[in-house]
């Protein structure tokens, strides 16, 4: 009999299994009782929620509302005569590379490249009033792969797409370099138009689509014994699931950088 993974269902088995072992997200979704009242003799139940980005069941309602607050904001500034643009940085990688220092350094090339004079000039004259960013990450034979891609929201922009690719390589190239990568080509960066901002509904730090394929597959195999994967086995999928859990904590999703913050 086929059983339904739901993402309840997936949470529970992860759990379960303790390839999720943080304390918040251990007790989410499960029913306990407080004292209430003036003198608290009244027992009210209440379901525990972790909030937590680990959790597969916050996590896909928080991306919800973060999708509807970017929405919302894109479309009134284009309502008032602005424009969202995409754009995408990538770094060199190889299957040795670990995710944990790829995205560090990468975080890091980030940070500095917003703190630049170049990101500082280019905020001018493209009018950012605001831009957020939707880290990705996804694996093949060449190990794990991430990119940013970065929603701004401009008004009364003054350059091409082309110009504004060339100010992000300059500085985007030092950055990376600076952090040990390989040396980049213009190919590794993108600028394109995007209406509504494209990724606007992913959050901050990371690509949920592949996190949640992988907890599906772990699911699957801890449900279904006869159940399995052409080329992942079951041990690999639960510690790429814990890598990138790992990896990414203490990020901030889906923040928005205002005009007068620009970072």
């Amino acid at each position: 009999m086929n059983i339904e993974l739901t993402d309840e269902l997936i949470r529970d088995t992860l759990r379960e299994h303790k390839v999720i072992t943080k304390e918040r997200v251990m007790d989410c979704g499960r029913w306990k009782t407080k004292k209430v009242g003036y003198d608290r003799h009244i027992n009210k139940s209440y379901q525990s929620i972790c909030n937590d980005l680990v959790c597969r069941v916050c996590r896909k309602k928080r991306r919800d509302i973060i999708r509807t607050r970017h929405y919302i904001q894109n479309q009134s500034l284009i309502a008032k005569g602005g424009e969202t643009l995409l754009l995408t940085l990538t770094i060199p990688h190889s299957a040795k590379d670990t995710l944990n220092d790829l995205y560090k350094r990468f975080r890091k090339s980030i940070s500095q490249m917003k703190e630049s004079r170049i990101w500082r000039k280019l905020r001018k004259e493209i009018g950012m009033e605001y831009h957020y960013d939707t880290i990705e990450i996804t694996k093949n034979d060449n190990g794990f792969h991430i990119h940013n891609h970065i929603t701004l929201g401009c008004f009364r922009n003054k350059l091409s797409l082309q110009q504004i690719k060339d100010f992000i390589f300059i500085t985007w190239k030092n950055c990376t370099s600076k952090n040990g990568f390989r040396r980049i080509s213009k190919k590794g960066l993108d600028v394109s138009q995007t209406p509504l901002g494209g990724h606007s509904g992913e959050t901050d730090t990371k690509d949920n689509g592949y996190l949640e394929k992988l907890e599906y597959l772990s699911c699957k195999y801890k449900t279904d014994r006869k159940y399995k994967h052409p080329t992942l086995t079951e041990e690999q999928i639960d510690r790429d699931i814990r890598t990138i859990n790992s990896s990414m904590r203490g990020a901030k999703r889906g923040k928005t950088y205002n005009k007068h913050t620009g970072k």
